[in-house]
């Protein structure tokens, strides 16, 4: 399955490559709840901590500490760095490992996406056009680690114009 994934500084988005069509993935809390974004939370209490839909359950409970700019760590670190978010400490790497483990869970078992049992999950990532060279080693990295396979990188705007031109292209409204 290619899918297309924007890390987004406070919610992600996943669209997948179906036949020339490019929807978006839907996610499902256990409320029943459904939204075509991925929540970039992380939310803490002593040494345990949650991410993505499970860290947006308990945003609203006063024991977890919520941090909700998950790709503002990535500005000016290194991998090795160790950042505390409440105070649980782990290096920077960790956090994001964590994170994409989980949005590949919930692309799994709490999303809209049906991926064949043992199917590879092909990724292009998407990020800022200002990233600098270590941020987006550790984007793509992280990704790898969890099991994506990563197919490409492309600056947010880049992926923006090339899904603008797609679709302007299929309504005709662009000459070939």
């Amino acid at each position: 399955m290619r899918l297309g994934i924007d890390f987004g500084t406070t919610r992600t988005r996943v669209a997948a490559a179906l036949g020339g069509n490019h929807p978006l993935i839907s996610f499902h809390s256990d409320e029943g709840d459904s939204q075509d974004w991925y929540p970039s939370l992380i939310a803490t209490q002593g040494e345990q901590a949650l991410f993505g839909l499970d860290a947006l359950r308990v945003q609203y409970d006063a024991n977890w500490e919520i941090y909700r700019s998950l790709k503002r760590l990535l500005e000016n670190q290194d991998a090795q760095a160790v950042l505390a978010v409440g105070r649980l400490e782990l290096p920077l790497m960790e956090w994001l490992t964590r994170f994409f483990s989980a949005l590949r869970e919930d692309l799994l078992h709490r999303s809209n996406l049906e991926v064949a049992p043992g199917g590879a999950l092909e990724v292009t990532a998407g990020v800022p056009a200002n990233a600098n060279s270590n941020q987006r080693f550790l984007t793509l990295e992280a990704f790898r680690r969890v099991g994506f396979q990563v197919r490409g990188l492309l600056n947010e705007p880049s992926a923006a114009g090339i899904e603008y031109a797609h679709h302007a292209l299929s309504a005709g409204a662009l000459a070939r």
